[in-house]
């Protein structure tokens, strides 16, 4: 059975894509990874749909999905990755509240227009995100078309 097909291999390559991606991209890593949450859900997702389970010295958030269609949880390490990013966009002068989405455009710190008016990220930046990872993380390569297509001729 090929490596990157088993469950070893999979935690494998996502603690490799964990070395060498950003706060924003560690954190939808670590929840599509831990939690079951569909990719196509995570646009629209707001701080309002993650609780705080409250335990002492560990985040941990329980997640409700679709507005509450079914609700997952996330783990210790994916929940402390979106607290790091959350705080990251705070300190950048990002104001958060319940309605925040809890991903967003990237954004230039010094423009504090663009980072107090946060913009969704769409699925297909996400999926981006997530292939530009694989292949700075060594585990899949770029595809690149070598032939003509008949059609543009």
């Amino acid at each position: 059975m090929n490596k990157s097909r088993t469950a070893v291999g999979l935690v494998h390559n996502v603690a490799k894509m964990l070395t060498v991606c950003d706060e924003r991209t560690k954190a939808l890593i670590l929840l599509l990874a831990s939690s079951g949450v569909r990719i196509g859900a995570i646009p629209s997702m707001k701080l309002k749909h993650f609780t705080n389970l409250g335990m002492v010295n560990l985040h941990c958030y329980q997640i409700s999905v679709y507005d509450g269609e079914y609700i997952t949880f996330c783990t210790p390490e994916a929940s402390k990755a979106f607290h790091e990013y959350f705080d990251y966009r705070q300190r950048c002068g990002e104001k958060l509240g319940p309605n925040s989405l809890i991903t967003r455009e990237q954004f230039e710190r010094d423009d504090l227009l663009k980072v107090r008016n946060p913009r969704s990220i769409s699925l297909l930046t996400i999926r981006s995100l997530i292939y530009e990872t694989l292949i700075k993380a060594g585990i899949t390569q770029r595809e690149h078309r070598t032939e003509v297509s008949h059609q543009l001729l």
